[in-house]
């Protein structure tokens, strides 16, 4: 969780994520739900990077 009122960026998304693998680098994710605010070209490259 963030500690901050409002809508997260790109950027905050990005490290919370990386947050999440760093603890659970054994996981796969096989889906991620998600509603219009998370839309963002860093955002979706991310995810076809990784």
């Amino acid at each position: 969780m963030l500690e901050k009122k409002g809508n997260s960026n790109g950027h905050e998304r990005l490290n919370l994520l990386d947050r999440f693998y760093s603890i659970f680098h054994d996981v796969e994710v096989s889906y991620l739900t998600a509603d219009r605010e998370f839309v963002g070209k860093q955002w979706l490259s991310y995810f076809l990077i990784e």
